[in-house]
C-alpha cells in the first residue's frame, strides 16, 4: 500500500497554521450569508463516545446539486504530518500548573470517566462477511420548508431501534428497520436551535422556540417532553440572544452556553444548577459524554481554562490553557482529547492535547501540520460533535482523515492512526480503490470507513484495525445506485447502527424537489 507523500514544508517548531474556523472567543457571531455547507475545518466526540459520523461534500456557495454531483463527491481532505515534540516547546508550562515537564509524559490515566455519566450506545453490530449494499429506505425532505437560503438541520441521536432526527418542525424517531416513524413530537425550531450530541438514560437537552429562546429535557425513548424552561436573559432584553449554542449532556447533568449566557440543569427534572448572562470571562462551551467538560475563557479566547464538573455541577479539576493557546475542539471526554490552536478568530488547529480525565493534567501533546488534515464538526461552531476525528479508548488511538493527493490514476486520500500515549503516527491506510475515504466511527472493535469509489466503480463500507491499519476489509459493497444516492443527498453526515449506514442531510437546501433526500439507510 503506497503512502501519502510527505508534506513539502513542515512548519517550524511551535509554528501555527493560517485561517480556519472561528474560535471560541466571546462573542462569536458569524457574519450573514454563511456558506450552505458545514465548515470544512471544524473538529470530537459524538453521541456515543466515538460518534459514527463523517461529513461528505456539499455544493459550494449555495449551488444546488445537479450535473456537478460527481465533482461534488470528490472533496478535499488532508495528509497528516505529525511530529511529536517535547511538551513545553511552545506551551508555557510550570510544575504548579500540574503539567508534565518537557519530554516527560504525565501519569497514567485512570480508566472509566464519571461513573454516574454513562452515555447511551446505539446497536453496534457489523456484518460478519461482505455483502452487496441496498438502499433499505429513505425519508424525503418534508415540503413547506423552502426558503431563500439553506438552513441548518443538524441533530441526530439513536435510541433503541430508532434514529432520532431534529427536523425543522420538531423531533422524529425513524425505525431503523423499516424507516417508518416510531414517534413524532412537533414544536417550533428556530434557525439556529441546537440539540445535545449525547443522551443518557434516553434523555437529552433540546433548544427550541422561534428565537431559540427555550430549552427542554426530552425523553427520546418515549418521544415525550420532560420539562421546559425559558432561557435566562439580560435585564435589558425580553428574549435571550441564544444563537450558536453549545448543548451537552453527561449523566443527569445538562448544560448550555451561547453568545449571551450559560445555564446548567439537572436533566431529570429541570432543576437549575447555575445561570449567568454576564459578559466577559465565562463558560464558552460544554462537551458531554462520559465526562462533563467546560471551556471557560475571556474575550477573544484569552485566559482559557478547561474544567471538569461533577453531577452536581461543581468543578472537580481544572487545566490552565497555556498563554497564547486556545482550546478549539473536544474530540473525546473519555479519554480526554482536545484540539488546540493559537489564539485568534482565524487560526487553525495545530496541536492535539491528551489530558488525564480525572486531574486534567497534560499527558501528551501531538503537533500536527494544520494544512495537512481535515476535521469537521456538526454544527461547525460546536465545541464537540466533531465527526471524522475518531478516538478509540480501547486501543488508545485517534484516527484522522487526510487531505487529498494525487494517486496513480486519480485523486485519493487516506486515514491515519496516532497513538495517544506516544503521540506517534502508527499507520496510514488508503482506500481499496483510488478515491475519497472517510472515517465513520468505531464499531465491534473496528474502525469503519466509507469509501466513496470513483467514476469507474467501487465504494462501500470497509473496516480497519485501529492499532495496525492494514488493508481495508470490505463490509458493504456499493452499486451505482448507492453511489448516486450519496451524491443526491447533497450534504450529509455518516452514521452506523445495527448493520446500517445512514446518510443524513445536515442542511435544508433552499430548493426542494423529488430527489432531495432527508435521510437514507443503506444495508
Amino acid at each position: 500500500m503506497s503512502q501519502p507523500p510527505p508534506p513539502p514544508n513542515q512548519p517550524p517548531s511551535g509554528g501555527f497554521g493560517g485561517p480556519q474556523d472561528p474560535s471560541y472567543g466571546y462573542p462569536q457571531t458569524p457574519p450573514p450569508g454563511q456558506p450552505t455547507g458545514p465548515n470544512p475545518y471544524a473538529g470530537g466526540q459524538g453521541p456515543y463516545g466515538q460518534q459514527p459520523t463523517a461529513p461528505m461534500q456539499q455544493a459550494p456557495g449555495g449551488q444546488q446539486p445537479g450535473n456537478n454531483n460527481k465533482k461534488i463527491l470528490m472533496v478535499c481532505a488532508a495528509v497528516v504530518a505529525v511530529a511529536v515534540i517535547a511538551v513545553g516547546t511552545v506551551f508555557v508550562v510550570t510544575k504548579d500548573d500540574g503539567e508534565p515537564e518537557a519530554g516527560k509524559p504525565g501519569q497514567s490515566e485512570p480508566k472509566g470517566g464519571d461513573p454516574d455519566a454513562k452515555q447511551d450506545e446505539p446497536p453496534s453490530t457489523v456484518p460478519k462477511q461482505d455483502s452487496d449494499a441496498e438502499i433499505a429506505w429513505e425519508a424525503p425532505v418534508p415540503k413547506g420548508f423552502e426558503g431563500e437560503l439553506s438552513k441548518q438541520a443538524h441533530g441526530v441521536l439513536f435510541s433503541g431501534g430508532s434514529i432520532v432526527k431534529y427536523e425543522p418542525d420538531g423531533l422524529v424517531a425513524y425505525n431503523i428497520k423499516t424507516g417508518k416513524p416510531d414517534w413524532k413530537e412537533k414544536f417550533i425550531r428556530g434557525e439556529s436551535c441546537s440539540m445535545a450530541s449525547t443522551s443518557s438514560g434516553g434523555k437529552t437537552l433540546v433548544q427550541w422556540g422561534a428565537k431559540c429562546e427555550k430549552v427542554m429535557g426530552f425523553d427520546i425513548t418515549k418521544g415525550k417532553k420532560l420539562w421546559e424552561k425559558d432561557l435566562p436573559s439580560r435585564e435589558t432584553s425580553d428574549l435571550p440572544n441564544a444563537d450558536y449554542a453549545h448543548l451537552a449532556v453527561s449523566g443527569d447533568l445538562a448544560g448550555m452556553s451561547w453568545t449571551g449566557g450559560r445555564v446548567g440543569y439537572r436533566l431529570s427534572d429541570g432543576k437549575e444548577l447555575w445561570s449567568s448572562t454576564e459578559a466577559g470571562c465565562s463558560d464558552q462551551g460544554y462537551a458531554g459524554g462520559e465526562n462533563f467538560i467546560v471551556l471557560h475563557q475571556c474575550l477573544l479566547g484569552t485566559d482559557g481554562k478547561l474544567r471538569k464538573f461533577d453531577q452536581k455541577g461543581e468543578k472537580t479539576a481544572e487545566w490552565k490553557v497555556p498563554k497564547g493557546v486556545e482550546v478549539k475542539r473536544v474530540f473525546s471526554t473519555s479519554p480526554l482529547v482536545v484540539g488546540l490552536s493559537p489564539q485568534g478568530l482565524s487560526s487553525k488547529l495545530n496541536n492535539i492535547a491528551v489530558l488525564d480525565e480525572e486531574t486534567l493534567k497534560l499527558k501528551k501533546r501531538i503537533k500536527i501540520d494544520p494544512e495537512r488534515y481535515r476535521i469537521t464538526c456538526q454544527p461547525s461552531h460546536a465545541l464537540d460533535s466533531c465527526l471524522n476525528a475518531v478516538v478509540d479508548k480501547d486501543s488508545g488511538m485517534i484516527m484522522l482523515e487526510t487531505e487529498t493527493y494525487d494517486g496513480k490514476e486519480r485523486t485519493t486520500n487516506a486515514v491515519s492512526g496516532f497513538n495517544l500515549e506516544t503521540g506517534k503516527m502508527v499507520w496510514t491506510a488508503e482506500p481499496s480503490v483510488e478515491g475519497r475515504t472517510n472515517p465513520v466511527g468505531m464499531h465491534d472493535g473496528k474502525l469503519l470507513t466509507l469509501e466513496q469509489g470513483n467514476y469507474d466503480g467501487g465504494g462501500g463500507v470497509t473496516s480497519l484495525d485501529p492499532k495496525k491499519g492494514g488493508t481495508p476489509k470490505q463490509i458493504l459493497e456499493f452499486s451505482a445506485d448507492e453511489r448516486e444516492k450519496a451524491r443526491d443527498t447533497y450534504s450529509n453526515a455518516l452514521y452506523w447502527a445495527d448493520n446500517t449506514l445512514f446518510l443524513v442531510n445536515t442542511r435544508l437546501p433552499s430548493r426542494i424537489d423529488d430527489r432531495t433526500t432527508w435521510l437514507v439507510a443503506i444495508r
